[in-house]
């Protein structure tokens, strides 16, 4: 799927990083040609993505989607907690389901 708005993230962090395409692309360990597409809005893979992260210092939530540091955090924390409070019912109505069939007659 094109994303325009990731591909010009893509820019300008090769361009803040004072690379240019083919020195991004040596450092990620692809063809120019690849980065030539990331910055049409094609896709990049989840390697290539954290060799650039590492190499210009953003993050791969501020290339995907344009998030700053710490934006979402809340969001993980929240569907975390969310999670473990269903892990726990679940196991709790699995208790009362052994207790209810050991009851039986």
């Amino acid at each position: 799927m094109q994303n325009k708005a990731r591909g010009a993230r893509i820019r300008e962090a090769i361009k803040k990083a004072g690379l240019t395409q083919s020195e991004a692309a040596t450092a990620c360990g692809v063809a120019r040609k690849s980065v030539v597409l990331w910055l049409a809005g094609g896709e990049i893979a989840e390697d290539s993505l954290a060799q650039l992260c590492k190499l210009t210092g953003n993050t791969p939530a501020w290339i995907r989607y344009g998030m700053s540091p710490g934006e979402g955090e809340a969001d993980d924390r929240f569907v975390a907690g969310f999670a473990a409070g269903k892990a726990a019912a679940l196991a709790s109505i699995t208790r009362a389901i052994a207790e209810i069939e050991r009851c039986k007659i």
